[in-house]
């Protein structure tokens, strides 16, 4: 998945383009956007990762990840989860940004998967 990123100081918005490839689109495969889950968790420390929308219920494969803590995106945005290791590729990741929001090399995601607590 190519990876479209205009970093700013405070969040890295990924967005994961399965339509266009240019970071325009965001369609999920299964619908177009699907409805926020819930706002239990908060955006009270860097590196936590949240749903991109445009609106209420309107979340699709865009994200973005956080470098401060930022309380005025509770209720508004997503919290999907957090990085708990590795700041550090996503600084690099942020460094790569631009103003036209195509990264200054290309930013690959691969062998990515999930994680299960015991």
């Amino acid at each position: 998945m190519l990876i479209h990123n205009n970093g700013v100081d405070f969040i890295t918005p990924l967005r994961g383009d399965i339509t266009n490839f240019d970071g325009s689109g965001g369609e999920r495969i299964y619908a177009k956007t699907f409805a926020d889950e819930n706002f239990n968790n908060k955006h009270s420390k860097p590196g936590t990762l949240s749903m991109t929308n445009f609106g209420s219920n309107t979340n699709n494969s865009q994200f973005f990840i956080t470098y401060i803590e930022l309380p005025f995106f509770d209720d508004t945005y997503v919290v999907l989860g957090e990085i708990s290791s590795g700041m550090d590729v996503m600084h690099a990741i942020m460094n790569q940004g631009s103003v036209t929001g195509r990264p200054k090399t290309d930013i690959m995601i691969v062998e990515c998967g999930t994680t299960n607590e015991n």
